[in-house]
């Protein structure tokens, strides 16, 4: 979970990761109750990523993807010349860019079904 919740803040590399970790320690404790006594250190990051096979991950996102997208009932139909609404969000990241390109996020949700 930190590498994934490092990954979405931006970070690239495993040194970005365990500096990111590092620098909300405290919060990555409290959200997992106390169950773990530190974070792992970047050397065990760098060992645990090195085993970890990407394409039986990718498998797994794929499958995930496609199981939630089935899972989300579908709008009910408009009526003729009803309207549909969308609502349409884009944010430039501050400060992602550090190690890399700017990040840009975008999001399309459809208020009939959120």
């Amino acid at each position: 979970m930190v590498v994934c919740w490092a990954i979405l803040c931006g970070q690239k590399v495993v040194r970005g990761i365990s500096e990111w970790a590092q620098a909300h320690a405290a919060l990555i404790l409290e959200a997992w109750g106390g169950k773990l006594p530190r974070l792992p250190s970047e050397s065990t990051l760098r060992r645990a990523l090195r085993c970890v096979d990407v394409a039986q991950l990718e498998a797994h996102i794929a499958q995930f993807g496609q199981d939630a997208g089935a899972s989300v009932p579908l709008p009910p139909a408009t009526e003729a010349g009803g309207w549909e609404g969308q609502a349409v969000d884009g944010k430039e990241v501050r400060g992602a860019n550090m190690h890399g390109a700017q990040l840009h996020l975008v999001g399309l949700v459809q208020q009939t079904v959120g």
